[in-house]
């Protein structure tokens, strides 16, 4: 008799143990979808990782990852090398009817700014306030440009009076990245 109550407990108890770890897994997943991205965090793998993603309210931009198998990690980044390139190379690349001090300027602002990069395996998209003042996404794209072979420069792909989104050019030999950015630059909006 002992026995049997002793084995009904602990059958009672297993069953109580899985179905408090299952429930515990999927509202476990449900809250890091809800609540968002911290920096040096990670979404683990979904469907589309990426439509996921941009429903956070606190996210100001949507994306498609379609069906990538990737992670999306967030950080907060320096903005000083994107500077630097505008700075060292907008004599030999940029449009030329700036006055001498415009680059000066941009990269004397930039480096004050705040980047995010997120990263989609070697993809990347960089979110930047726009504080520099940009009206028109034609401008955008004529001051980030990229001289002939440059690659992990800024590419813009969108803008709004809050905040400029790029992705970041491929290296030539990563052909994931490449990959990526097929699928995902077309998608990017701002809400």
């Amino acid at each position: 008799m002992k026995k049997l109550l002793f084995l009904g407990l602990v059958g009672i108890a297993l069953a109580l143990g899985i179905t408090t770890f299952f429930g515990a897994f999927r509202h476990g997943k449900a809250a890091s979808m809800k609540n968002g991205l911290r920096t040096g965090s990670t979404i683990a793998q979904a469907e589309d990782i990426g439509a996921k993603f941009s429903k956070d309210d606190a996210q100001p931009f949507l994306f498609s990852t379609g069906s990538l198998s990737n992670t999306i990690t967030q950080h907060a980044i320096s903005p000083a090398a994107d500077a630097n390139y505008l700075l060292e190379h907008y004599k030999a690349c940029g449009p030329k009817y700036r006055p001498a001090s415009y680059f000066p300027d941009v990269a004397h602002t930039m480096r004050k700014l705040p980047e995010t990069k997120y990263s989609i395996g070697t993809f990347q998209i960089i979110l930047i306030p726009n504080l520099l003042g940009y009206k028109n996404f034609p401008a955008v794209q004529e001051d980030f440009f990229a001289c002939p072979g440059a690659t992990g420069v800024l590419v813009p792909a969108a803008m709004n009076d809050s905040w400029l989104v790029f992705t970041r050019s491929c290296p030539a030999s990563d052909d994931a990245c490449k990959q990526a950015s097929e699928i995902i630059s077309p998608t990017i909006r701002l809400k």
